[in-house]
């Protein structure tokens, strides 16, 4: 298996947001922080932009936050412990780091919004358990035995109809798993019984509450698929989007969860809560001034504000996207 390392530029040019692929090359020893940011050093010499980045946008892995650490400070002799092969480091975030990190006096580093809205998919997929966790096996192994037979697939394409393949899920590819159950819920449940039984497959066989439960799982999952795909534009400035789309999330988990039988509303409520609270305290009211100062704390205040009473405010979302833009 081959790794590789990605760079992307987003800009502003001429008042239209631009993307550049600068790098996607081979990727070859370790994954340790240093490694990483060694690599990212040499990208960024290459193309002389050392004073023009803003902002660096990683995934939450701890050997990518170590390698920002690392960019920080170039002559820091100290241990690199992070060493990870890539499906490992992908969903392993490291709390003990701060999401916001400053890289030099003029730019920062992010966690991807994405990334992080992906691990309280992950979170609460991870905590399903009983007839929704057979659900979704029975979802896994249809899908591995339409990859892996061909005398399935053949079988499967002639009653089903080609073009119906189903996506495979992977904890790297977002919304993999939502994809699959959409696929498989949409398909015509007597007919693929039928085609189950026919080809001894009938361990595999959805009864009427596990189609229930497809579709459930389907309807609470949803949201966050489209959370998802609208935070990766590329054309369009997706910053405005965070704040109004967590409330959101929490809002229809929070009403959802009472009238499901599912465990997972309720897992992904809590996941969502712990990790877009920020620990940190910051006054709603009196620390404007602290807020002008350090822009990166005022902008994720507001979640732990609105997620603990519900409230909002609309003064106060527009200064938590950026209080460099706010008027007081």
């Amino acid at each position: 298996m081959h790794s590789f390392i990605a760079v992307t530029a987003h800009v502003f040019a001429k008042g239209k947001p631009k993307s550049y692929l600068f790098v996607f090359k081979s990727f070859k020893g370790s994954h340790t922080g240093v490694h990483i940011s060694e690599a990212l050093d040499g990208i960024i010499s290459r193309y002389r932009i050392e004073d023009k980045i803003g902002t660096v946008v990683t995934d939450n892995a701890s050997n990518m936050k170590k390698a920002m650490m690392v960019f920080l400070q170039p002559d820091d002799e100290s241990s690199d412990t992070f060493a990870f092969d890539d499906d490992r480091t992908l969903w392993c975030d490291h709390t003990d780091v701060n999401a916001t990190e400053l890289i030099n006096a003029d730019a920062e580093h992010l966690a991807c919004f994405a990334h992080s809205l992906q691990l309280v998919v992950r979170d609460g997929l991870a905590s399903i358990t009983g007839p929704s966790r057979g659900v979704i096996s029975k979802c896994c192994k249809l899908t591995s035995l339409t990859h892996q037979s061909a005398l399935f697939r053949g079988s499967y394409e002639a009653v089903m109809g080609t073009g119906r393949s189903i996506p495979a899920a992977n904890d790297t590819r977002w919304n993999s798993t939502y994809r699959q159950i959409v696929v498989i819920s949409n398909l015509d449940i007597e007919l693929l019984a039928s085609l189950l039984k026919q080809t001894n497959h009938d361990n595999l066989v959805l009864s009427a509450k596990e189609v229930a439960i497809l579709q459930e799982l389907v309807e609470v999952l949803a949201p966050f698929a489209e959370a998802t795909d609208l935070s990766q534009g590329e054309k369009t400035v997706t910053i405005s989007c965070i704040v109004p789309t967590v409330l959101a999330l929490n809002r229809f988990l929070g009403a959802h969860k009472s009238s499901s039988s599912l465990s997972l509303s309720k897992s992904l409520h809590r996941s969502l809560h712990t990790r877009y609270t920020i620990r940190r305290s910051l006054s709603f009211t009196g620390d404007v001034n602290r807020a002008r100062q350090q822009p990166q704390l005022c902008r994720w205040t507001i979640w732990k504000r609105s997620l603990r009473d519900g409230s909002s405010s609309e003064a106060f979302i527009c200064l938590s996207l950026d209080s460099r833009f706010a008027s007081y």
